[in-house]
């Protein structure tokens, strides 16, 4: 697949340039502003969806210049971000996260250029069969998470308890999970590629904030 957007590695994590996102979406807003208003808006958290940068811009190094600042995303901010913005740019490059996570989750099956075709098959027999089993682990674990009494994804507490999920806010989720030291974890879904699910008691906070 055609890399649209370079996705780095940071701290051991998947990363992607706020500044390099904003070209491609081709917002009209001025980076600085389009940035904190995102953060603003979509409840973004720094050292977990974000970390900012401040770096000496190099027009002005050695003349007392301005530090500017760059923002570094996380892939699920980023494609947060693609997703709000609206327009088919927007769409593209969520699709294009997804997609990446997926080849990342599945692995590459690479056969080997061996001149021995009886080696190269037996070497795309091996990778083949470990893709499998990564596979059936992943699906277990998801499966594990997804029926889990601890762990919801919003559309299956809402299915639950009787709910529309389009009225629960996963920012109040994702805020009140970070507030009260829960983790946010992820499963994977065929529809929308990896989604949050939250603690029970956070939705119970949820539920009381609301009532």
């Amino acid at each position: 697949m055609n890399e649209l957007i370079k996705i780095t590695e940071r701290d051991g994590k998947k990363a992607v340039s706020a500044r390099e996102l904003h070209s491609f979406l081709e917002s009209k807003q001025e980076f600085a502003n389009w940035i904190k208003n995102r953060i603003d808006k979509y409840d973004l958290v720094e050292n977990v969806d974000f970390v900012r940068l401040t770096n000496l811009s190099s027009e002005s190094q050695g003349r007392g210049g301005l530090n500017r600042v760059d923002y570094v995303l996380s892939v699920d901010a980023a494609k947060e971000l693609s997703m709000v913005e609206g327009n088919e740019k927007g769409k593209q490059a969520r699709k294009y996260f997804i997609k990446m996570e997926e080849i990342a989750r599945k692995g590459a099956l690479i056969v080997p250029d061996f001149s021995n075709p009886a080696e190269a098959a037996r070497a795309w027999a091996d990778e083949y069969e470990k893709g499998q089993r990564a596979n059936l682990l992943l699906e277990e674990k998801t499966k594990q998470l997804d029926e889990s009494k601890e762990w919801f994804s919003i559309k299956r507490w809402a299915k639950d308890h009787g709910m529309n999920w389009r009225k629960i806010s996963w920012r109040v989720l994702k805020a009140l999970s970070f507030e009260n030291g829960y983790e946010v974890k992820k499963v994977f879904d065929a529809n929308y590629g990896q989604v949050n699910i939250y603690h029970k008691d956070v939705f119970l906070m949820y539920s009381r904030s609301i009532a």
